[in-house]
């Protein structure tokens, strides 16, 4: 039996071999496509972030690095800036899908003299734990000694969301977070501890770390005391006390038409990119994480911007996120015909292998060889053709190519799947031509 299999596989072996490259390309593709259409991959049971009576907050953000890139090269023209913010706009008040940001890990600065508001006081605890001191360090065009204030920054949805509440003037609305003027100072909310240092109404300038965007604010509320947030905003994690905190507002509207310059709008634009990576987006149960990431798909590809992905999402759905609708069914009918003509090449190989070995065969057959040993060395060069697809799967759809959005092993099992149905569907064609066999007539035969 091994010496027919190695006979057999090295008469064929160009042929073998263009097979494996064709069904490893089929396999990935078969999977891909059922990621796509059945939403293929179980989820994590810690996907889901929040829980309210609306239904389940769900992480969503910019991938890192490639699409955070291409966001960012839309703030060098102010219609690039103005995609940016419509495009942020448009999915943060999606129906049934609102969309909420929040950052609590977030350090900004401010001058030095921000300090003189406590005169002789304390007020290291207002500081990150990275800079409890003054430094030398970039705030907007010039370079000054600054502090590094304890902030978080989210929207007003999420500022509902964590039942927050002012002692003194207002939370984060939908109202004060719309501006009339890029001029006009935008809202923030300090912790209890600021009281009696700054009042409602006083003007701050705020730069983003690592940034050269400083933005005035003006103060709108001072908080309950004892207010608290999440950690990372995950409601499962340790809550942190937000007295020592200023609250920075995500999601600001801006004027949508009228003369601007650039570096007016550019802020603005920026804040939504950073709003977009610390997003959640409401769903009421998994089955819409589809319809969902083909509208971020579709809207995204409208304005020309990568769309965001998901992160719980299956591996198809991230995967081809930026295709249109139209290419994706290209993909799956392409995958059809590539599978098809995959195996209409390997049963005729096998047919022409079992034609041309007819007399071989009935001379063992006579001398009572059972038909499964004459079968085996075709079994075998099945599996050899098949099995490559194994390990191809495996490294396409590895974390290290596609992430930890999803199981990976679920997708490694369907990977499994569509090779070993691909075998079996060879092995019924291999003795579906074995059938019957008629050792006499095969044996008057001749050779073809």
């Amino acid at each position: 039996m091994a010496q027919e299999f190695f006979r057999s596989f090295r008469k064929n072996l160009f042929k073998d071999i263009i097979l494996m490259v064709i069904f490893s390309i089929c396999s990935v593709m078969i999977v891909l496509m059922g990621s796509y259409y059945l939403d293929l991959g179980e989820r994590y049971a810690d996907s889901a972030q929040y829980y309210n009576e609306e239904g389940i907050w769900y992480s969503a953000g910019l991938e890192l690095f490639t699409d955070r890139g291409e966001m960012l090269n839309n703030l060098d023209t102010i219609s690039g800036c103005r995609n940016v913010i419509t495009y942020y706009e448009e999915i943060r008040n999606l129906e049934n899908h609102p969309l909420m940001s929040v950052a609590t890990q977030q350090t900004m600065l401010v001058k030095e003299s921000f300090a003189e508001r406590f005169g002789d006081k304390n007020f290291e605890r207002f500081l990150s734990e990275d800079h409890p001191a003054a430094f030398m360090a970039s705030f907007g065009r010039e370079s000054c000694s600054v502090l590094d204030i304890k902030s978080v920054q989210l929207d007003f949805r999420a500022f509902q969301l964590f039942g927050l509440r002012t002692e003194e003037g207002e939370g984060f609305t939908e109202a004060n977070t719309s501006i009339r003027h890029f001029s006009d100072p935008i809202p923030v909310i300090l912790g209890y501890e600021y009281k009696g240092y700054f009042s409602v109404g006083d003007v701050i300038d705020i730069g983003m770390t690592g940034t050269e965007y400083v933005y005035s604010c003006r103060v709108a509320g001072i908080l309950q005391r004892g207010s608290q947030i999440p950690e990372f905003g995950y409601i499962t994690q340790d809550m942190v006390s937000l007295d020592p905190y200023i609250l920075f507002p995500y999601g600001i509207r801006v004027p949508d038409r009228g003369p601007v310059e650039l570096e007016e709008i550019k802020k603005y634009a920026f804040l939504d990119i950073t709003a977009l990576g610390n997003s959640s987006v409401q769903v009421s149960d998994e089955k819409e994480f589809k319809e969902l990431v083909i509208c971020y798909r579709d809207k995204g590809l409208d304005a020309g911007l990568p769309p965001l992905r998901l992160h719980d999402a299956s591996i198809g759905l991230n995967l081809l996120r930026k295709e249109s609708a139209a290419s994706v069914r290209i993909m799956l009918v392409l995958t059809a015909v590539l599978f098809c003509f995959f195996f209409y090449s390997l049963f005729v190989a096998f047919y022409d292998k079992v034609q041309s070995g007819q007399r071989v065969y009935g001379i063992y057959l006579m001398n009572g060889c059972p038909v499964w040993m004459i079968l085996f060395p075709c079994l075998l060069e099945a599996i050899v053709i098949l099995a490559p697809s194994v390990p191809v799967c495996r490294w396409v759809f590895s974390y290290e190519h596609v992430g930890a959005g999803a199981n990976i092993e679920v997708i490694i099992r369907a990977g499994y799947c569509v090779t070993a149905l691909s075998f079996v569907v060879s092995a019924v064609f291999l003795i579906y031509l074995m059938r019957g066999v008629d050792t006499e007539r095969l044996v008057r035969q001749t050779d073809l």
